[in-house]
């Protein structure tokens, strides 16, 4: 619900693993909901179903609620893992169906799983919104609505959970 940063970026890690228990396409749980107003999130996210943001953590409005903070840019740094599309729901295929991670549906469902759709920010409409482009700016210079800057984080200083058996192991 809230920005998520390091407190020490040179030596903080965090990550974030979520399962789901059901077998089959479009899972209710396994997934990351961040709120609307969220603008920045660090770390290694690993979710078993999608990477949802909106006013709810209701999974049949997943980024289709336009309304709340969604004109805000969201910045990750770190690495996304999940079962979503980048442009499922803008891909129609000769049979009019939209691309998910489970082969061809509906346009809203598609539409759930596209990182296109989690955010509608304009930078035109919203120029004042970012004065400068220094890391504690509440945006970044892509002016994409989603931006996902990789970090090392997962490799270098891996989270507890995110560590092989051969690290444990030493």
């Amino acid at each position: 619900t809230g920005d998520l940063t390091y407190a020490d970026s040179a030596n903080d890690s965090f990550g974030l693993i979520l399962l789901r228990d059901e077998a089959g396409p479009q899972p209710e749980r396994g997934n990351i909901f961040v709120a609307s107003g969220v603008q920045k999130l660090v770390g290694t996210l690993f979710a078993d179903g999608g990477f949802f943001s909106g006013d709810s953590v209701d999974f049949a409005t997943a980024n289709t609620d336009l309304g709340g903070s969604r004109d805000l840019q969201l910045r990750l740094t770190g690495t996304l893992f999940g079962k979503n599309t980048i442009g499922g729901s803008r891909r129609v295929d000769a049979n009019g169906k939209f691309f998910t991670p489970w082969g061809l549906s509906g346009r809203d469902l598609a539409k759930r799983y596209d990182l296109h759709e989690i955010r509608r920010y304009n930078h035109q409409a919203n120029p004042s919104d970012c004065v400068d482009f220094l890391p504690a700016a509440p945006c970044d210079p892509n002016n994409a609505a989603f931006i996902i800057r990789q970090d090392q984080k997962a490799g270098l200083a891996p989270p507890p959970a995110f560590k092989t058996q051969h690290e444990y192991a030493r």
